[in-house]
């Protein structure tokens, strides 16, 4: 079990049980007994504590939380720092994340899209206002309540935007790489419009049910935050309305100048749309077709030369640039039929022209092939280039490969791939090596692995020499730049220095989502951004996820240094409840009360019961290791603890005791006009027993009967220990006179205790 389950932290908060874990602290149930209310405590890692940066942005989002007081932000309570411990005490979200509920959904309802998103602005909003930014929002820090509302968390990066104007650590950009705006992933300055990217980020993974940027790599996830255009919503989603659509695409804009300025400026957008869902807005937005980007689906966008043929087709990608010029978004409800009707002639032209060109081409290589279907290679060393190319049309020639030659003169043929006198067919592709006496052209091997570079390169015929460079974007064995630079002619045998990525270690890294995947799986993911897989567990899940990674700490988009380990829970298969009886202890107080028993939230047991010291029997059905149960009297905290329902046989355990606590409390009853021998009849029979009487003469009250109390009937409840002071009638004094010796009078008083007592009056 957790170090910190059982604990009492700062003399209040007793722990209940872990709510979750992050990249730099741990979250933690508790309860508040000077409140009487249940609380989060989010508590920094040991092993940041002397971490300047981490304590630094512990710090920030508790200033950052206790300066904002809105319905849709975590409220904190209280803090708490020292050399060996900081938390921060937080209000209990009884709810799931929001990345939790998209992958519950897979799409979430447009409507219900733009009611969540509406309030994680209005968050955004008030703590804009405040000059703050938050600077990492994403789903996994949006909280979900049971009635729909939403509630924003984790300042841990925020920045309050009058008071520090850096971006980014000394190693690279902050936040979760993405829902990151793209001037935070190229370390430039924030402020609010960042917070806005980010928003456009969350609801386009909502209404579409992906993200629209993701690779196994978060160096090319950052990559094309900067350099990438998103596939349209409603590409992926037909029925997004196009109003929502513009929204999005708005709010995500590479281009602070077209992006939505302010949080209130999308809420206005929101509105209007919400009004009328047909609406459709004048924006000139940039995006790309599906047809030119791969955005969004993992792959990278690449810029290719045609007119250069480079080995190895699929290495050095690189990312499709944002256009200067703004494309206007599509408008699918613009088109009308004239505009169809005009567009016919010139298709129909365009595909009858592309038939007959066809058909040419087609003719002509038939033609081409029955001239020569088969002849013997010529021999072409020490002709001239241009000649050969010229007068062999015959011949399917790639493009030449450019050497460095003493034998030959520039421009002529140093070597031929196939040789002279084998027989060949036309469509056979043959490579002429020509002379270039200014040297050969540096292959462009950027991008690829340096041993698979280093191959190619020695192929052309140069020495390779390596040179270790630091990257924090570049995966690690890259080649980052070639000396001399791609294309540029290099004599033939020179050497040619390749500068390979190393990794710089001092820069953190963004965990990868290791959900849905099997142990080797999570292992190699790992292993590709330079972190290793840790401690490996099980736990149970459903049927469907048996055998794949459930859980993960440091969780998905948690920055973590390099080599770190990451540890992993696999799914053992669905988990069956198991029923047993418990008891606890109840006080013995002489009295009735009210118990109630509640087991993670839900109440699981309700009574009236006598508080006559014997125990309480519940019967508990349930699964887990882990479930927290708190037991009340009325409205005291009487026991917490936990129900393991695993162990066998299952265990309840009580982690706080506080029944030696339990006090009870009870109205004074009237007893005005009662006699005091009833009034105490009374007033033990209800447990109280500290009873002092006082007498006061009076002719308006039967002698012996109460006049007063106190505590009077109408006062607060109190304890049973509590005294009660009950003054009591009594007669007043008889005047004694002497009668004659032979009159004597008998009389008898009644004492005002409830005696008779006899006396003699003599005349």
């Amino acid at each position: 079990m957790d170090s910190y389950i059982g604990k009492t932290l700062g003399n209040r908060y007793d722990v209940l049980e872990k709510l979750g874990e992050g990249g730099m602290a741990i979250v933690y149930k508790a309860f508040d007994p000077m409140e009487n209310r249940i609380v989060a405590i989010k508590l920094l890692k040991e092993e940041f504590l002397e971490n300047e940066e981490f304590s630094r942005r512990f710090k920030n989002e508790s200033r950052a939380i206790a300066m904002l007081s809105h319905p849709n932000i975590v409220k904190v309570y209280d803090v708490y720092f020292s050399e060996k411990l900081m938390y921060i005490v937080m209000e209990y979200i009884d709810g799931i994340t929001l990345k939790d509920y998209i992958k519950q959904q897979k799409i979430v309802d447009w409507k219900e899209a733009v009611h969540f998103t509406t309030q994680i602005l209005r968050a955004l909003q008030h703590a804009h206002d405040k000059g703050i930014v938050h600077r990492d929002i994403k789903p996994q820090n949006i909280m979900v309540l049971k009635n729909g509302n939403i509630k924003v968390a984790d300042f841990g990066i925020a920045r309050f935007a009058r008071s520090e104007t850096r971006t980014i650590t000394e190693n690279g950009a902050i936040g979760s790489v993405h829902y990151i705006s793209p001037e935070q992933a190229s370390g430039e300055s924030t402020d609010a419009q960042a917070d806005i990217y980010s928003v456009g980020v969350v609801l386009y993974e909502m209404i579409t049910g992906r993200l629209p940027f993701d690779s196994a790599s978060a160096v090319s996830v950052a990559l094309m935050q900067v350099r990438a255009e998103p596939v349209r919503p409603r590409d992926i989603n037909p029925m997004i309305p196009l109003g929502l659509e513009q929204i999005t695409l708005k709010a995500m804009q590479k281009d602070k100048a077209v992006r939505y300025h302010t949080a209130s400026e999308v809420l206005i957008d929101l509105d209007e749309f919400k009004r009328t869902p047909s609406i459709r807005f004048d924006y000139p937005l940039t995006t790309v077709p599906r047809s030119e980007t791969a955005a969004g689906s993992g792959r990278d966008v690449r810029l290719s030369d045609p007119s250069r043929r480079v080995p190895g087709e699929n290495a050095g990608q690189q990312y499709r640039p944002v256009q200067n010029s703004a494309a206007p978004v599509r408008n699918d409800e613009d088109d009308d039929e004239p505009a169809a009707r005009s567009a016919i002639l010139p298709i129909l032209i365009g595909v009858f022209s592309a038939l007959i060109v066809g058909m040419v081409i087609l003719g002509i290589i038939v033609l081409k092939n029955n001239k020569a279907k088969e002849f013997a290679m010529p021999e072409l060393i020490g002709k001239k280039y241009e000649d050969v190319i010229a007068q062999y049309d015959y011949i399917s020639f790639t493009d030449p490969i450019y050497v460095y030659s003493e034998q030959y003169a520039d421009g002529y043929i140093a070597d031929q791939s196939v040789k002279a006198g084998l027989k060949i067919k036309s469509t056979t592709e043959v490579t002429l090596s020509v002379a270039s006496n200014k040297g050969t052209a540096v292959v462009n091997v950027v991008g690829y692995q340096y041993t698979e570079a280093q191959e190619i390169l020695k192929s052309y015929g140069f020495s390779i020499r390596i040179e270790a460079e630091k990257s924090a974007t570049v995966k690690e064995g890259t080649v980052l730049r070639t000396d001399p630079a791609a294309d540029q002619l290099a004599q033939y045998g020179s050497t040619v220095t390749l500068y390979v990525a190393t990794i710089d270690e001092s820069v953190p890294i963004a965990v990868p989502d290791l959900s849905g995947k099997t142990q080797e799986e999570a292992k190699t993911a790992l292993e590709e951004v330079g972190l290793v897989l840790g401690e490996v567990t099980e736990d149970y899940g459903t049927e469907e996820d048996k055998g794949k990674v459930i859980s993960q700490n440091p969780g998905s988009g948690d920055e973590i240094k390099y080599g770190a380990t990451v540890s992993i829970v696999i799914s053992k298969g669905e988990e069956h409840e198991t029923t047993f009886e418990a008891s606890f202890a109840l006080p013995n107080v002489g009295s009735t009360d009210k118990v109630k028993m509640t087991m993670n939230d839900v109440a699981v047991y309700e009574a009236s019961v006598s508080l006559n010291g014997e125990t309480c029997e519940v019967s508990l059905t349930g699964k887990g290791d882990d479930n927290a149960f708190v037991v009340y009297l009325g409205d005291y905290v009487l026991y917490t603890g936990t129900v393991n329902f695993r162990a066998d046989p299952p265990a309840f355990t009580i982690v706080k005791d506080n029944s030696d606590g339990y006090i009870v409390k009870k109205p004074v009853p009237d007893l005005k006009g009662v006699s005091l021998s009833n009034a105490r009849k009374i007033l033990e029979k209800e447990g109280f027993k500290n009873i002092s009487v006082l007498e006061q003469e009076t002719d308006l009250y039967t002698p012996g009967s109460i006049i007063s109390q106190t505590p009077e009937h109408s006062s607060e409840v109190v304890t049973l220990d509590t005294e009660i002071t009950l003054v009591v009638a009594k007669s007043k004094q008889l005047i004694v006179t002497t009668a004659p010796e032979s009159t004597a009078v008998h009389t008898t008083e009644e004492d005002p205790l409830g005696e008779i007592v006899d006396g003699d009056i003599r005349g």
